[in-house]
């Protein structure tokens, strides 16, 4: 919401979008997208996160680190 009032910079979404748009298919992007939305809403849930149920877990920064994130993995 603070990038979209141009309150808060928003580079590195569109860093990362822009990698994703350029590696993936439009199609595959799109549901991409739409998968991690779904994947938040469910599974990786800021107030109570299910690492022990989550299929990302061993790519994720937030899993064993007792929920402090880190830039390395």
């Amino acid at each position: 919401m603070l990038g979209a009032l141009a309150l808060a910079a928003r580079t590195f979404t569109q860093k990362v979008r822009a990698s994703w748009e350029a590696a993936l298919p439009a199609a595959a992007y799109f549901a991409l997208h739409v998968d991690l939305i779904q994947h938040g809403r469910t599974v990786c849930q800021a107030h109570a996160p299910q690492c022990a149920h989550c299929v990302l877990q061993n790519e994720c920064d937030y899993e064993g680190r007792k929920g402090a994130w880190t830039d390395n993995p």
